[in-house]
């Protein structure tokens, strides 16, 4: 039987190596990971500077990425 630790850590790092294997682009390619993320926090916030709206758009589970 799986302990809830060992089940634990294996989801994280299961997430970890996941995360290695996203892809950033912005309109002229390819992006560093770190840069796509501060580019759709600012996104964000400009939205809510605004009240605007936002909304996420996907496939099943690949709409909360």
């Amino acid at each position: 039987m799986t302990s809830a630790s060992d089940y634990a850590c294996r989801y994280v790092e299961e997430l970890r190596l996941l995360l290695t294997t996203v892809e950033v682009t912005g309109p002229e390619g390819p992006l560093p990971f770190t840069l796509g993320i501060e580019r759709a926090i600012a996104l964000i916030r400009a939205a809510k500077a605004r009240e605007g709206k936002l909304m996420f758009i996907g496939n099943g589970a690949s709409a909360t990425i």
